[in-house]
């Protein structure tokens, strides 16, 4: 099958993997040449793989016996790598590696290259600034128009500081400091704004282990301004929900490995290419065994 062509496996036994959310960010600009794009349509984006792409993805998760654990599959130019025991915290309802969120972050930050200089800019930090035993959500702090947000799809009745601890204030006052060093204009009202927690439709209280990829969602899609423009697309909490955060882990491990900013991407391609050649019973029994193996290693790294 040519490299370029798309499937959307309407009549095969691989599944169509769109989502129909509203994409600020769609995979076409990402691969776009153009440098003068300002904002993607507010429009549904069906997000295409590759065949070969999907396969990778069952290779990766569910062939990982014969495969050291500690294999490096995405390494940027800055140095920024992951391991395949971090990726396959992408396996449905493992909690995610903070490794998986620094590697999306420094997606993103490439990805905000591609912005007019009209637009509205980005910088995505990495988890390197948080303890590994909290609950992942996401600070945001917008300079333009003031404002000190805690994006968190966590389901809160009320803010308390014992619910986030003193990070967020301590971010803030850093950022604070900065500000008033470099002279910004704006300084003096996000010193003293106040943090926001905007209660969410898609807001949840039984997808624990998913708040990661949840997170993952919100960085791509939160512009900062008025809240009621934040659109992620999520439905409820239901079994729809679930489904689209399965597909979620899919799309995002596809997009992180095949990111033409991962050094290794080649080499990965050419597992594809030999995985492509294993019978249907062998892929049979390397999806059986996967769940246990993989919840397994997740345990001993984690």
């Amino acid at each position: 099958m040519d490299e370029h062509s798309v499937k959307l496996f309407h009549n095969s036994p691989f599944p169509n993997l769109s989502i129909g959310m509203t994409q600020e960010f769609a995979d076409i600009i990402s691969n776009s040449p153009l440098k003068d794009i300002m904002k993607t349509p507010k429009t549904i984006v069906k997000v295409l793989f590759h065949y070969q792409l999907f396969l990778f993805t069952v290779m990766m998760l569910m062939s990982a016996q014969e495969s050291h654990p500690r294999d490096e599959l995405f390494r940027t130019c800055a140095g920024v790598a992951a391991e395949r025991f971090h990726m396959e915290s992408f396996f449905p309802k493992c909690e995610l590696f903070g490794h998986v969120l620094d590697c999306w972050s420094h997606l993103l930050n490439f990805d905000e290259d591609l912005r007019s200089n009209l637009s509205t800019r980005r910088l995505f930090a990495t988890t390197t600034l948080t303890p590994c035993e909290f609950h992942i959500f996401l600070v945001v702090l917008d300079f333009q128009q003031p404002a000190f947000w805690i994006i968190d799809n966590i389901k809160r009745d009320v803010d308390t500081h014992d619910t986030y601890g003193l990070l967020p204030d301590i971010i803030h006052s850093y950022m604070s400091k900065y500000l008033r060093n470099v002279h910004h204009p704006n300084v003096k009202a996000f010193s003293h704004v106040p943090r926001q927690i905007p209660q969410l439709s898609w807001s949840t209280v039984n997808t624990s282990t998913d708040c990661g990829t949840l997170t993952m969602r919100h960085m791509e899609t939160f512009m900062g301004g008025n809240i009621r423009d934040f659109k992620t697309g999520f439905k409820l909490e239901s079994l729809a929900h679930e489904n689209q955060l399965s597909r979620l882990r899919v799309i995002y491990l596809c997009k992180i490995i095949n990111s033409d900013y991962n050094l290794l991407k080649e080499s990965i391609l050419h597992q594809v290419t030999k995985f492509q050649k294993l019978n249907a019973s062998n892929r049979k029994q390397l999806l059986k065994d996967a769940a246990t193996r993989i919840h397994d290693r997740l345990t001993e790294f984690g």
